[in-house]
């Protein structure tokens, strides 16, 4: 009896020894993540192009072309989005702007591609212009109404893109992340792949 109970406590610890190590930690969905959108690696002033951080504190939304909606696909249909910026989506220490991660997964944890299958996906800001004179006031989230209506035109104006190739790279790997359930690296991605260039 002692050699039958040896024998099935050797046989649980053998067991317990050929487990496999514990995955990598891959994370929780988190809806408050944000997708940091940051300046390509050797983004600096140019003589007609702004900044890197003046379109951080000048873009006033990000526009873009897909023809998904609500992660609903159209061969028909071409639709124009935009997301504005807040105060508390810019960050001038970085500096880059931030969407919501909700734009790519969404509060139920469902992959969205709208945004990942866009295309011409521009940085834009709002100039107001006091017609007959050379007064231009260039928007930020400060600014006062009672300011802006001393002006009588309107401009968007373009000040930055993603490149296409960008989305396209960083598509397969945020989907290839998301289909394992490893959100450590879905938001990993969020955080560095996103990059803009100034329009100059």
């Amino acid at each position: 009896m002692k050699k039958i109970l040896f024998f099935l406590l050797s046989l649980i610890i053998l067991a317990s020894c050929g487990k496999d190590e514990p995955s990598a930690n891959k994370g929780k969905l988190d809806p408050n993540a944000m997708i940091l959108i940051r300046p390509a690696a050797g983004v600096r002033a140019t003589v007609s192009g702004l900044t890197a951080l003046e379109i951080v504190e000048q873009g006033h939304e990000i526009q873009f072309t897909t023809r998904y909606s609500d992660d609903k696909y159209n061969e028909e249909t071409i639709y124009t989005a935009s997301r504005g910026f807040s105060e508390a989506q810019r960050d001038l220490t970085i500096p880059a702007l931030k969407m919501w991660g909700t734009d790519v997964i969404n509060q139920k944890g469902n992959y969205v591609r709208d945004f990942t299958h866009a295309y011409d996906i521009y940085i834009t800001r709002l100039l107001y212009i006091k017609e007959g004179t050379t007064d231009t006031l260039i928007y930020d989230p400060t600014i006062k109404t009672t300011q802006i209506g001393q002006f009588d035109t309107v401009i968007t104006d373009t000040i930055a893109y993603i490149p296409e190739d960008v989305i396209n790279s960083v598509r397969p790997l945020i989907e290839s992340a998301y289909a394992d359930a490893n959100y450590t690296e879905v938001y990993r991605l969020f955080n560095e792949a996103f990059t803009f260039l100034p329009f100059e």
